[in-house]
């Protein structure tokens, strides 16, 4: 956009128009994307996606061909202007001739912003990411490019935009403002800007005092007093959906303004002073019943607060709320504030004035939500009451079931008593009968073992006596006689294989007996046990003599060595004992 003698003459995406008397004229050649138009030594310079144009005298002249001119920037040292396009970079040293120029070699890459305020360096932003410094001869030839966002770590370098203010070249990167230091290599924080325009998304210089600012989605004017910066707010209402981002143009003529938006222009009239009343005055509504401040809502209704403002126009404050501390800022839109679903309790409403770099408090609102029915005094006593019925009936019954649940334990006890002594009762018969069948067997291995002892030895004798009778009936000579005898005898002793085959026998009916006795009483030889098996089988000691092949007189020791072995007195009888065993 510029001004013209009659009228303005303005760049657009449809091509290059004429206003004048309210009516649009586009000018021959140039319809497509216009992007800049700059007043350079008596003439408009025009960025045109077709190339570059110049107006003078209402004529139209293209310069170059070199499509999409971005922006153009004159340097803060000399007279040199730099053309930002889609290719790179265009130098226009002699603003007398725009059609002479130069290309900036190594550069060839969709730049949009250029800036210099140094010799021989240039600063140039990519459209899409990264920020180089350019190092340049005098004919500006190219020496050295340098990524700098790469050289100071810095990761998200997308949408670069370069910003000059008053000879100091700023980037905005991020969010945030950075310098270059030229000690280091490297970009820093600019303190200055980031206290006070932190968290701005775009920026158009205006002219050295002049600047705007997109912060929030809300443009503010910028009025530079030093390092003081005065903040006007234009009114969201003017063009809210409608902003180019990353291509606003801001044209200034005295106190008028004109900006270009997404479906035409706007112009303002800007006044850095306002004398109207600027206090905040509130109104509350609830049920359409006035509720002053500290005054009961009912529980679940709509209340709505009317924020009345005294400054009105394009200056108009930016207000901004908040609900009972909350930590985000909620913008006002129309003036009212419409709150629903308030938890019980006191609530306070706190107005606050935001100028784009501090939020101040300007007015606040208290009142307090009344108690749902179902919190009433009668509704919680219900509550008690119904919770202590339920917890009586719930006493109530759980001692029945406890009482129950005993009785049935008892039932239980007593029928499982019943059985374990039917079991008891049945499990002691059948020890009894088998301890009787036990003993039964003892007695009758017993009865066995004498009985084949006896019947060996009664054998062995009925057998020698008959042999000597034949021998007395046979035999005249005496001498004879008595060798026949003797040999008789000697044949129907009892051998030693049939006395080993008895004693294993015995052994093995007696086995039980036999153990029991070793391990009650280890110091028993084994000829010890015998004797006592054969005192167990009562056996005479005139029975056993024969057996153990020894003498009468040597069986009667032997059983007082025994006795004295078993520690028994006079009074005990050795038989029985070792029956009791």
């Amino acid at each position: 956009m510029a001004a013209i003698n009659k009228g303005y003459l303005i760049a657009s995406n449809h091509g290059i128009f004429e206003y004048s008397a309210g009516k649009f004229n586009m000018m021959p050649n140039t319809q497509g994307q216009g992007w800049n138009i700059s007043l350079i030594d008596g003439k408009y310079i025009i960025g045109h996606n077709d190339g570059t144009f110049s107006y003078e005298n209402n004529t139209l002249t293209k310069i170059n061909g070199v499509s999409g001119g971005w922006n153009m920037s004159k340097s803060s040292i000399n007279n040199t202007y730099f053309q930002s396009t889609y290719s790179g970079i265009l130098v226009y040293d002699d603003p007398s001739n725009m059609s002479h120029y130069k290309i900036i070699k190594d550069l060839a890459k969709p730049i949009k912003y250029v800036a210099q305020n140094k010799k021989n360096e240039i600063w140039a932003a990519d459209n899409y990411r990264g920020l180089y410094r350019v190092l340049l001869d005098d004919n500006y030839n190219t020496l050295k490019v340098e990524n700098v966002t790469q050289q100071s770590k810095i990761q998200n370098d997308f949408g670069i935009k370069i910003f000059e203010f008053r000879k100091e070249i700023l980037f905005l990167i991020n969010n945030s403002w950075y310098t270059y230091n030229s000690i280091s290599n490297k970009l820093e924080e600019n303190s200055l800007f980031n206290t006070n325009f932190r968290n701005v998304t775009d920026v158009v210089s205006i002219d050295e005092d002049h600047f705007m600012v997109l912060q929030n989605g809300i443009l503010y004017h910028i009025y530079a007093e030093g390092n003081k910066f005065v903040w006007n707010i234009i009114q969201e209402k003017y063009y809210k959906g409608k902003l180019i981002n990353e291509n606003l143009r801001i044209f200034k003529k005295d106190n008028y303004y004109l900006f270009n938006l997404d479906d035409g222009f706007i112009s303002l009239k800007l006044e850095y002073e306002n004398k109207q009343n600027s206090e905040v005055k509130i109104e509350a509504f609830s049920d359409d019943a006035l509720i002053p401040s500290d005054e009961k809502i009912k529980f679940n209704t709509e209340l709505k607060i009317n924020v009345i403002s005294g400054i009105y126009g394009a200056s108009r404050p930016n207000l901004f709320y908040k609900l009972d501390k909350e930590k985000d800022f909620i913008p006002i839109s129309d003036g009212l504030i419409v709150l629903n679903n308030l938890s019980s309790g006191y609530h306070t409403v706190e107005i606050f004035k935001h100028d784009g770099a501090t939020y101040e408090t300007v007015s606040s609102y208290k009142f307090k939500v009344a108690e749902p029915w179902y919190f009433s005094f009668w509704m919680i006593l219900l509550y008690f009451l119904v919770i202590g019925a339920v917890l009586f009936f719930y006493y109530k019954w759980n001692k029945l079931r406890y009482m129950q649940k005993l009785k049935l334990q008892a039932e239980e006890l007593k029928h499982q008593r019943e059985i374990l002594e039917m079991e008891l009762k049945k499990e002691n018969e059948l020890n009894i009968q088998e301890y009787e069948k036990h003993i039964l067997e003892l007695e009758l291995q017993a009865k066995s073992s004498e009985v084949a002892g006896k019947s060996l030895s009664i054998a062995k004798q009925t057998e020698m006596i008959d042999k000597i009778q034949g021998i007395l009936e046979t035999e005249k000579d005496f001498g004879k006689l008595k060798n026949e005898i003797r040999k008789a005898i000697k044949i129907n002793e009892v051998n030693k294989h049939e006395w080993e085959t008895f004693e294993t026998n015995l052994n093995q009916i007696h086995n039980e007996f036999i153990i029991n006795l070793s391990k009650k009483y280890p110091q028993l030889t084994p000829k010890d046990i015998k004797l006592c098996v054969y005192l167990k089988m009562n056996l005479s000691s005139k029975e056993i003599a024969p057996m153990m092949n020894i003498s009468f007189r040597g069986v009667e020791l032997h059983r007082y060595r025994l006795r004295k072995k078993l520690n028994l007195t006079q009074d005990e009888n050795l038989s029985k004992f070792l029956l009791s065993l």
